[in-house]
């Protein structure tokens, strides 16, 4: 029963779940006691190939584990001390959703948008034409800049009807502010047209955003068949599509 009430003990660091107090002692025990940072590794060791069952092979597996060390009487063996702690985390990962989602989950394509979405910085606004429709443009560009996309959207609507000579900006703009409004199949839309025009100044920045697209969407083939384009052309946000690559793997 000791194991187990120190498994649960470990369990906790892990997830983050100990008291200040708690982890302090925890973390003076993992520097001053080896059996313990042994058990602690041998923990995280049992978390990490639980990663690669499924859950229904896990339950099966974990009978026949638990048949083990109930049969054994060598307790402080370090390789039943791995098939403990495997069945304390096969535990967990059955009944808690935490782990499930940490270690077996797919990727989280929602979270991977949120931490990747930005809009593009302003640099039309000072590309001034007519004055009321500068005013109109700073006031559209002042709603897209505080993440108003759907007044933002209203405006650059309007624009475009009006100011054909900046259409290619304004469409861009238009899309990014769509997207950031969850219109996922109008942004797209154009991001597939001006990401397809090479002349288009921002057909680089297009490409970006409609892999983001795609990857809002959920659309994993789509999100990875942009992602790779843009990582091998070395084209705009490459670094961050080699990322979100990694992640999507």
């Amino acid at each position: 029963m000791e194991n187990f009430d120190e498994l649960k003990h470990i369990e906790a660091w892990f997830e983050g779940n100990l008291s200040a107090t708690d982890r302090r002692g925890f973390e003076g025990k993992m520097k001053s006691d080896e059996a313990f940072r042994n058990k602690v590794a041998n923990f995280e060791t049992a978390l990490k190939s639980v990663e690669y069952l499924g859950r229904r092979e896990l339950k099966t597996k974990l009978k026949g584990i638990h048949r083990e060390v109930v049969s054994t009487r060598q307790h402080s063996n370090r390789r039943l001390w791995l098939r403990v702690a495997a069945i304390f985390v096969g535990l967990m990962i059955i009944g808690s959703p935490f782990i499930y989602r940490q270690y077996l989950a797919g990727p989280d394509y929602g979270n991977m948008f949120n931490e990747n979405f930005s809009a593009y910085p302003d640099i039309l606004s000072q590309r001034g034409s007519g004055q009321a429709i500068d005013v109109m443009l700073q006031e559209a560009m002042s709603y897209y800049k505080n993440g108003d996309f759907e007044n933002a959207t209203v405006l650059y609507r309007h624009l475009i009807n009006n100011d054909t000579t900046k259409n290619d900006a304004l469409n861009f703009y238009l899309g990014v502010s769509m997207l950031g409004n969850d219109d996922l199949q109008e942004a797209q839309a154009l991001f597939l047209k001006i990401s397809a025009d090479t002349k288009n100044e921002f057909h680089a920045q297009a490409k970006w955003y409609l892999g983001l697209v795609y990857l809002k969407a959920g659309n994993d083939k789509g999100a990875k068949e942009i992602f790779k384009e843009i990582k091998l052309n070395k084209s705009y946000n490459h670094k961050k599509a080699q990322g979100l690559l990694d992640e999507m793997d």
